[in-house]
């Protein structure tokens, strides 16, 4: 992609997502689209001015609101339908859609995306994370990032996700939402991808992708499908085929494995939006 691709490394001024973090700037920008433009940004969220900035970062990173310089922050569809529905982040759907959105996210959140989108990297150190992060941005941008970045970065991500029980002060101990997803593992310096609950994760996480995935096609590769989801959700194959059977049954999809095909054919599959609404709705 070379030098005119935007990435953005370390936007969110060393802070890991915060329990409530999301809650406060999406209500914030439903009410008051100056809140980031103002001074009284710090007043408005109840937090410190770097802290303004992280939340800024984040509503960018997890893909929920709009920037403009004549509109100011204001959110987008699937911002608004998470302020209507869900503002306190307390169903575990939401979790999931907003990990989908920041793995996706290359422009704003590039390491984000460089680690939930491929399969290199199942047992690891920080440093071979932070070496695979800043090859991948040499090799795919052509950009050269300092190394601090990168290590602000991958420390922010790998706490974002970490399972931490330790008890200590939680404005010192870094407390994120994200944490229960349990996607990330840790054994003393060694991180671990793990498989997640399936029964938490559910079928309309599953039928999120696949309808992102699908959007314009007559059909798309079961292998396709499974490649991704053991990408960003670390969901393994034989899982992944058990969730498109239970769609195949609902007759949303057509399941063909025959002749070696391995494809699925869309009969009422919803828009990405739909599913989210009709998940709601439930």
């Amino acid at each position: 992609m070379g030098d005119k691709f935007e990435i953005k490394i370390k936007g969110h001024e060393k802070f890991v997502l915060r329990e409530g973090w999301l809650t406060k700037g999406l209500l914030a920008v439903r009410n008051n689209p100056r809140t980031f433009s103002e001074d009284n940004g710090p007043d408005i969220l109840g937090v410190g001015s770097n802290m303004v900035k992280a939340i800024r970062y984040y509503l960018q990173a997890f893909d929920l609101v709009n920037e403009s310089i004549k509109n100011g922050t204001t959110l987008n569809d699937i911002g608004l339908l998470i302020v209507q529905n869900d503002p306190y982040i307390e169903d575990y759907f939401t979790l999931c859609l907003l990990h989908s959105r920041i793995a996706k996210n290359e422009r704003r959140a590039t390491t984000w995306y460089l680690f939930f989108n491929q399969n290199e990297l199942i047992e690891f150190s920080k440093a071979d994370l932070q070496n695979y992060i800043r090859r991948e941005i040499y090799a795919r941008y052509g950009k050269e990032v300092p190394e601090s970045s990168i290590k602000d970065d991958v420390d922010v991500m790998l706490n974002m996700y970490e399972k931490n029980d330790i008890n200590t002060d939680p404005e010192d101990k870094m407390n994120s939402p994200f944490s229960s997803l349990q996607l990330i593992g840790k054994e003393k310096d060694t991180y671990i991808k793990q498989q997640p609950d399936m029964k938490k994760i559910g079928v309309d996480t599953v039928l999120y992708e696949v309808a992102s995935l699908i959007q314009g096609q007559n059909s798309i590769n079961i292998e396709n499908i499974s490649e991704h989801l053991e990408n960003i959700f670390n969901i393994p194959w034989v899982q992944t085929n058990e969730m498109l059977d239970i769609l195949d049954r609902e007759e949303i999809i057509r399941v063909d494995r025959t002749a070696g095909l391995d494809v699925i054919y869309p009969i009422v599959v919803p828009t990405p939006e739909e599913v989210i609404e009709n998940h709601y709705r439930r």
